[in-house]
């Protein structure tokens, strides 16, 4: 709901190629998971806010204390 009413979508992201892959010069974002969250985001409407760098070991710990909602 929250997300919803915000308009925005804020992603968590960690580096693990082919999924997420960031270029060192630009930090540009790509890969499966970039493409499919982006895909995922336009569908619904809303804007796509890459917001924290997480691993698996903080992953459900970050989602608990709100820094991002996927």
């Amino acid at each position: 709901q929250k997300v919803l009413q915000s308009g925005t979508l804020r992603c968590g992201y960690f580096e693990e190629p082919p999924f997420t892959v960031i270029d060192p010069n630009t930090g540009k974002r790509s890969g499966i998971a970039v493409e499919l969250a982006e895909k995922i985001a336009a569908g619904l409407g809303l804007k796509l806010e890459w917001t924290a760098a997480t691993n698996f070991s903080t992953l459900t710990e970050d989602l608990q204390n709100n820094r991002f909602d996927v």
